[in-house]
Parts: C-alpha cells; structure tokens; sequence
C-alpha cells in the first residue's frame, strides 16, 4: 500500500504496520489513538452546555428551596391547611347541630383534667377535642371528632371590660393552644 506523506492511518492498518514507523506524521498518530478517542472530533461546545446546565440545576434547587422552605411560605401552608381542617370540622359539626352564621374562634383541648377542675362545661371532654366558640352569639361547643359526637353546648359570657373574644387565641395561628378559663366563663345550662 502506499501512502502520501499527510495521509492518516486507520486503526485496521495500525494494526498490520510492522513496529518500524511508515508514517511521516506522528501527530495524525496521535489524533487518532484509541485512548484518547479522537479529540480532534470533540466539539468545542460541550464544556459551556455542562456548565449552562449546571447553573439551570443549581438555579433550580435555590428556587425550590427558597420558594419551599421559606418560613413564610411554611407558614402560609400551614395556615391554609389549618383553615381547610376547620372547615371540615364545620361541616362534620353542622350535619349534627345547626350552627351560627358567624367565624368561630376553635381551640383544641389538650389537658381536659385541668380544665374539668376549673370548670364542669368540660366534663366528658378527652384531649384532642375541639372547642368551638361563637362569641356574638355566646355559644360555645365541646365536639369530638374521633368518637364523632357532641359532648356539650352551653351559653358563653364574657369578663366586664373585655370585648368578645379577647384573651382568646384561635387554633389557625397555634395548632394545639389550650383555652384558658381566666378571661371566659362558660355556664353549662
């Protein structure tokens, strides 16, 4: 076979070249070695795509972190859910009893014994019930949504002084705050 000076060789005919070099041109040699994989034919545009890439990738997971566990976004989520739990709650409550057409204040009942000793409107209450109280209408319930029952209603007054509802925190904001008998009184009729 005979070949010019800048011909390049092909892997067949490396391997049926005796040791001696018959190549004018080690460079195209070099291009061509089955190490290297031809650089020669590598794009030059494949390192910026890498890096394009990687900026998209890390762009994203900042978005994501920030859109997600930004404390307001938490805090908004967590808000939504607890409006959404007390709606159910409300609807689950009005197939039982008819309720007042007014925003309720509910508050989970957490240590039922203690106030079972303050005052006896909590007699028969279990933590994790629910108290739901309808201050223009002055009325307040005990459900509980496990067994699924009304465990007590009775009329509700205020301290002198204070206007409707206050002292009393919602259960949107804190999900397990107790009521506190000190600023209301409840009258079990």
């Amino acid at each position: 076979m005979a070949r010019t000076k800048k011909q390049p060789v092909s892997r067949n005919e490396q391997e049926d070249l005796p040791n001696e070099s018959l190549v004018d041109d080690p460079e195209s040699l070099l291009l061509e070695h089955p190490r290297w994989g031809g650089l020669n034919k590598r794009p030059i545009f494949v390192l910026p795509i890498l890096f394009i890439s990687l900026l998209v990738i890390i762009g994203g997971i900042f978005f994501v972190h920030r859109s997600y566990f930004n404390p307001e976004a938490v805090t908004k989520r967590e808000a939504e859910h607890q409006r959404a739990e007390n709606k159910d709650l409300l609807a689950e409550l009005g197939k039982l009893i008819i309720l007042p057409q007014e925003e309720p204040l509910i508050y989970q009942i957490d240590d039922p014994e203690l106030l079972v000793s303050e005052q006896p409107f909590f007699v028969g209450a279990e933590a994790g019930d629910k108290l739901i109280i309808y201050p223009n209408s002055a009325k307040a319930i005990i459900y509980s949504r496990t067994r699924k029952m009304i465990v007590n209603v009775g009329p509700v007054t205020f301290d002198e002084g204070q206007g409707s509802g206050a002292g009393m925190e919602p259960l949107s904001p804190p999900p397990s705050t107790t009521p506190s008998s000190e600023t209301t009184e409840i009258e079990d009729r």
